[in-house]
């Protein structure tokens, strides 16, 4: 079958202004299938070596990456300059640390880092080095951790892909198992008032927990497969899905849903907060524009052959998105039109970017760090660790 190359069009229907391209279905069916393979191969199918998808994180004075395989790396940026602080594990340090999924916390001039075999370990931000309190090597959980952990202020809560929810006590690196499940959870954990929500894909469920007591508050099970990382705006509990379809839960009745926005493809990039407006990509190349009362699209961008894995992100009057394959794309927030696309060739990036004073950061799979202005979408590969 011929492929029919068309051109970006814009369709007004009621209140509601599209921008799209015309769907080719064997196409995306096929990237969408590819990416399967990719996801199950990445590790989080207990592959040989996993490569990890941990966004960078930064406390203000230096940022953590893993800027290659299972090391956590800390430093400051200048221009292009990396000025390197520490690395975990460092030379001589008798760790396996095993790849990183799960985003780091940064807390109280701490660093939390739970490997992807389920080792967490609690590092001072100004040398790198495990917390005395907790011990020299890090605190294993027996099983794989993908999903981002949460921090109360006090204590750090890790789902592992078993199901399990474990809490470490901040000041010790005691653990306990807070709730035992079935099923793995890849959705960064959310945490409010004392409430911490997680999302189990093989269960097909979203579970509120009572962080103080481990007690099952809800549960519920009309989300599909939750994966992209869970978010709350207000009252509502944002869950992107397997099912192709984004859902809000409402949190103050029981997890009921408010409404379901259904799109093109997976959401697995955590959808981004806005004032009044929810921004949401999925792997079928789409990104939405979503009335946060009504679940109503406000406008839409498509663009063929590209999957967003990583969240979007907005900085000043641009909406930046990246897609796996290194696409760049600036939008408009307000009607979603394109004020510029880029390309960053050679690479894979399946991790969230980050704001880093007025430009966009981002890792790929390979350890390379790129820089991307907002306001152009010039980017470069500004250094790796190795």
């Amino acid at each position: 079958m011929s492929v029919d190359r068309t051109s970006v069009v814009g369709v007004v229907s009621g209140d509601v202004f599209h921008v799209k391209h015309i769907q080719r279905g064997p196409r995306r069916l096929l990237i969408a299938f590819l990416f399967i393979l990719a996801v199950l191969g990445s590790g989080c199918a207990q592959a040989a070596k996993p490569e990890g998808w941990a966004a960078p994180v930064s406390d203000g004075t230096r940022l953590y990456a893993q800027l290659e395989r299972g090391v956590l790396w800390a430093f400051t940026l200048d221009g292009t300059t990396i000025s390197r602080s520490w690395r975990y594990p460092a030379d001589g340090d008798e760790v396996e640390f095993d790849a990183i999924y799960a985003t780091p916390v940064a807390a109280n001039a701490v660093i939390y880092v739970a490997s992807h075999k389920g080792d967490v370990v609690a590092l001072n931000a100004s040398d790198g080095r495990p917390l005395q309190a907790w011990g020299p090597d890090p605190i294993p959980l027996g099983a794989r951790v993908v999903a981002s952990p949460v921090f109360d202020g006090s204590r750090l809560f890790v789902a592992t892909e078993h199901g399990d929810l474990f809490a470490l006590n901040a000041s010790s690196g005691a653990v306990s198992r807070l709730h035992k499940g079935d099923g793995r959870v890849w959705s960064a954990l959310a945490l409010d008032n004392g409430i911490i929500y997680l999302g189990n894909m093989d269960a097909r469920v979203v579970t509120a927990i009572d962080s103080a007591t481990g007690e099952l508050v809800w549960e519920q099970s009309g989300a599909g497969a939750p994966v992209a990382d869970l978010r709350i705006d207000g009252g509502q509990l944002l869950v992107g899905s397997l099912d192709r379809a984004l859902h809000s839960l409402d949190l103050s009745s029981g997890g009921t849903q408010r409404w379901q926005f259904d799109g093109d493809g997976w959401f697995m990039a955590s959808p981004t907060l806005n004032v009044g407006v929810i921004y949401a990509a999925t792997l079928g190349g789409s990104i939405y524009a979503i009335d946060p009362a009504t679940g109503a699209a406000r406008w839409a961008f498509h663009e063929d052959g590209v999957a967003f894995r990583s969240q979007p992100i907005l900085m000043g009057d641009t909406l930046v998105l990246v897609a796996r394959k290194g696409e760049l794309f600036g939008l408009n927030p307000a009607d979603g039109t394109v004020r510029w696309r880029q390309q960053v060739e050679s690479v894979t990036i399946d991790a969230n970017p980050i704001a880093f004073g007025s430009d966009v950061l981002v890792i790929t799979t390979k350890g390379d760090l790129v820089r991307i202005a907002p306001a152009t979408g010039n980017a470069q590969k500004i250094a790796r660790a190795s």
